[in-house]
């Protein structure tokens, strides 16, 4: 039997913390924390990239102008 140290086997219980999801992300609306295993808002794809959201307004104005919430809230213009 093999120690609990020195397993045989390979990616059973270990992350790779360059591939492993992250457990929280920022709104880009509103700049809140978001839970990224159950977010709130839910989920928008842009551009090949999963982008999370605090609650469904967030999200229904990000997909409705991505380009302006990808900009970082404090460089936005106040309209």
């Amino acid at each position: 039997m093999v120690g609990m140290d020195k397993h045989e086997h390979k990616n059973c219980c270990h992350t790779n913390d360059a591939t492993a999801a992250p457990e929280a992300a920022k709104d880009p609306v509103c700049g809140m924390n978001v839970n990224v295993a159950a977010p709130k808002g839910g989920t928008h794809e842009h551009d090949g990239t999963t982008f999370y959201f605090c609650n469904l307004k967030c999200r229904e104005k990000f997909a409705a102008e991505p380009d302006k919430y990808l900009i970082p809230i404090e460089d936005r213009v106040v309209e």
